[in-house]
């Protein structure tokens, strides 16, 4: 018997570390942590620390919580309040109007996010990358579950908008989520010159490329491999399919 605990145990204190990082932040329903509110406002300190979330406001409003006018997200979420974000200054490491947690190594971090117009773009960072972004287009509702995978040691993770939007809930899980993305079964991108060919596509799979300033350059519908040119230059590719979706960066030389 003796054995038999001394070997759960480790188990279990394992358990509990790995999962420390695992947090839900829920602007929409919980009125205990984040309730109606104007926004947090302060220069000294810069920073407002909630429920392990840092609203870094470095002197300007951020994080104003109001009564939202929203559908349900793809996942069946519902929120009848949001959160207000304006445009961050600094990114991809924000020193104002921007959202920050500690992380303790590899996580899923998924963002909530909707906006009321066009070319406006929610990214979340690890400080020095952009990790995921989301940039709102035609047609309407521009609302999405923005997701991004970190694969570092101990770190921050940084969120943050280039323009006025809205997010309903915040969550990081400990872990990849391979299982849940089936990153062996989504598209792979390779250049050869000005070429950019995009292989292993098993269904119906849309490739939108993005400048690095975020504006979308080309779209390209497919359910077989195909390949495309760019000019010289980086490139965000962002690939979606019944597999799953990720955001890849491309050199063209």
């Amino acid at each position: 018997m003796k054995k038999r605990l001394l070997l759960i145990l480790p188990m279990l204190l394992f358990t509990l570390v790995s999962n420390a990082q695992d947090h839900v932040w829920d602007f929409g329903n919980d009125t205990t942590n984040w309730p109606v509110n104007p926004g947090y406002n302060s220069s000294s300190p810069a920073t407002t620390t909630i429920d392990g979330l840092t609203l870094i406001s470095g002197g300007s409003a951020i994080g104003a919580i109001s009564a939202a006018s929203n559908t349900a997200f793809s996942d069946g979420f519902t929120n009848v309040n949001m959160m207000t974000v304006q445009v961050a200054t600094g990114a991809p490491l924000p020193t104002k109007r921007g959202l920050s947690f500690p992380v303790d190594g590899p996580c899923t971090v998924k963002l909530w996010v909707y906006t009321s117009s066009t070319n406006r773009r929610a990214s979340i960072s690890d400080g020095t990358t952009e990790l995921a972004f989301y940039l709102s287009a035609s047609p309407s509702p521009y609302k999405t579950i923005l997701t991004a995978y970190y694969t570092g040691g101990p770190g921050t993770i940084y969120v943050y908008t280039n323009n006025t939007m809205n997010f309903a809930k915040l969550s990081v899980q400990t872990g990849l989520g391979i299982d849940d993305i089936k990153a062996d079964a989504l598209p792979v991108f390779y250049t050869n010159d000005n070429q950019v060919f995009v292989s292993n596509v098993k269904s119906n799979t849309t490739v939108s490329i993005y400048s690095i300033t975020g504006a979308l350059v080309k779209t390209i519908k497919t359910s077989n491999d195909t390949s495309f040119e760019l000019r010289t230059g980086l490139w965000i590719a962002k690939v979606k399919s019944e597999e799953g979706e990720k955001t890849v960066k491309l050199v063209v030389k």
